[in-house]
């Protein structure tokens, strides 16, 4: 379910993403919790994978890494240590400063103890049932296939005189201006062959 408590809230930390319990991909960055789920750079990253899931009628999951520099081990010994050092931290502000204290607080409501908390701060899981519209679209996926393409020229190998760029392409870059950069990079060379043409 969709923590709304959470929505605004970042946190820097990693997102896995699992189709039918094989693992896809893993990225870094930032994440943001939404009111309908989970958003940011690495989340978009991870959209191509779990929209064809979902379409394909797949069991899909994401998971989040919030300790990402740590082993699940070493988040249970920080618990460990930082219960023995704060014993006046209890209930909901015990994780209060390593974490968002929203998120901390929602962490703390469905772990039973240090090693449970441990596991989620490494593994929370979230289950995908869906992604925004494509109204809502930051990153697409899917298009002309590139080995129909010369991409010397960007022109067509099936139909001579059509040239393709941009998002038309089946091509997605990670977040960081890949795919903006994809879409000037393959218009100027359109551009070019036309006028050499």
């Amino acid at each position: 379910k969709p923590m709304r408590a959470l929505k605004g809230v970042k946190h820097k930390g990693a997102a896995s993403i699992f189709v039918d319990g094989k693992k896809m991909r893993e990225t870094e960055g930032e994440l943001l919790f939404t009111d309908y789920g989970v958003s940011g750079p690495p989340i978009f990253n991870l959209s191509r994978f779990a929209s064809d899931g979902v379409a394909h009628g797949k069991r899909v999951e994401v998971t989040l890494n919030l300790f990402p520099t740590l082993s699940e081990g070493e988040v249970l010994e920080m618990l460990r240590s930082r219960r023995a050092a704060l014993p006046h931290l209890t209930g909901e502000s015990f994780l209060y400063g390593l974490l968002p204290k929203l998120l901390g607080r929602e962490i703390l409501k469905i772990s039973k103890n240090d090693r449970d908390t441990a596991h989620l701060l490494h593994a929370l899981p979230l289950k995908v049932t869906g992604v925004m519209p494509f109204s809502a679209a930051q990153v697409t996926a899917g298009g002309i296939s590139t080995s129909e393409v010369n991409p010397k020229t960007m022109e067509s190998r099936l139909a001579s005189g059509l040239y393709l760029a941009g998002e038309v392409l089946d091509i997605d870059g990670f977040c960081g201006g890949f795919n903006l950069q994809n879409c000037w990079s393959t218009g100027y060379i359109v551009a070019q062959s036309i006028i050499n043409k």
